[in-house]
């Protein structure tokens, strides 16, 4: 159980990273990705960066 939380923060966190790599904000994204899925998260990050 603790090394798939490991990997959700993980997971999260290499999103957050991402988006903060393209202008975006790191903390927004990685609590999105925490709180819902980290693969949701970079599927509504890739929608949102295509959009703009």
């Amino acid at each position: 159980m603790l090394i798939i939380l490991l990997l959700w923060v993980m997971a999260s966190a290499f999103i957050g990273w991402g988006a903060s790599a393209r202008g975006r904000s790191f903390w927004l994204w990685f609590t999105v990705s925490m709180v819902f899925d980290p693969l949701f998260g970079a599927v509504l990050y890739a929608m949102v960066v295509k959009s703009k």
